[in-house]
């Protein structure tokens, strides 16, 4: 029998991944009016965000964070979209944390996992972080263990975007997964 509130979690799930692509495009400059000698080459999407997150902006910098706080959506492919909210308590180079997953906004919880992490660089606005979540998965009622990379860029000296690869992993007998998971997210720090 459906769920009488799937259809809703479903354009939830939709309406924040089209949020988190409309806030990360929203972090790119706008071309101004250039006379035609100026003019940048022209990039497609995928080039502007290649761009965006191999240029650092030397304005603004990860040093001094003690709180990470992200909202965002990632998807494992042929099995669901999944919200999250995450915050990390960040010691030098070392963070740890918090994440919950849930169905939908204020869907159902799917996870609730511990997070700990090593920024790998941090060069200037550009961050890249590994790091293992572990937790309990309610919809598979099993532990999960999900080593992962993430890549934030700051969009101001508080804010940023950032882009997630992960391999969640449950104890529960099956064979391992070979499906990553892709995310995106925005979030402060403080």
């Amino acid at each position: 029998m459906k769920n009488k509130y799937s259809n809703l979690s479903n354009f939830s799930s939709i309406l924040a991944a089209a949020s988190g692509l409309c806030l990360f495009a929203a972090g790119f400059t706008a071309r101004g009016q250039l006379s035609s000698t100026n003019l940048p080459p022209e990039q497609n999407f995928f080039q502007s965000v290649g761009n965006y997150f191999t240029s650092a902006n030397t304005n603004y910098t990860w040093a001094g964070n003690t709180l990470e706080v992200a909202v965002g959506a990632d998807y494992m492919s042929s099995v669901n979209w999944a919200n999250y909210i995450e915050a990390q308590f960040d010691t030098g180079r070392f963070g740890i944390g918090a994440k919950v997953r849930n169905a939908g906004i204020a869907g159902t919880v799917d996870s609730a996992e511990a997070t700990i992490g090593y920024s790998l660089i941090e060069f200037y606005s550009i961050k890249l972080e590994a790091g293992i979540d572990g937790g309990y998965d309610l919809d598979r009622n099993a532990a999960i263990f999900e080593p992962r990379l993430t890549l934030r860029d700051k969009l101001t000296p508080n804010t940023f975007l950032g882009v997630s690869l992960s391999l969640p992993m449950w104890v529960n007998g099956k064979p391992m997964n070979n499906v990553p998971d892709i995310g995106i997210e925005t979030g402060f720090t403080y």
